[in-house]
């Protein structure tokens, strides 16, 4: 989350190229964490792409709700 909060633009091809990289050093795949991550930023399973979602959402309300959903768990 610290790179989505660092990141100078929020626009969905930055956004994909920044979780694609966390996740590759992290050694996980993007099956087993975008569904979970859209339902943190959206409250739906399905819906808009992902990155477009962050992007519209805006860099507050999205790391907002990922925050909120991470203390949930």
């Amino acid at each position: 989350m610290l790179r989505l909060a660092a990141a100078a633009a929020f626009d969905a091809g930055l956004l994909e190229r920044l979780l694609h990289e966390f996740l590759q050093e992290q050694g996980v795949e993007i099956g087993q964490i975008i569904h979970a991550l859209r339902v943190a930023v959206t409250g739906k399973a399905i819906g808009f792409g992902l990155f477009e979602s962050l992007a519209i959402l805006g860099k507050a309300h999205s790391l907002a709700r990922i925050t909120r959903t991470l203390s949930r768990l």
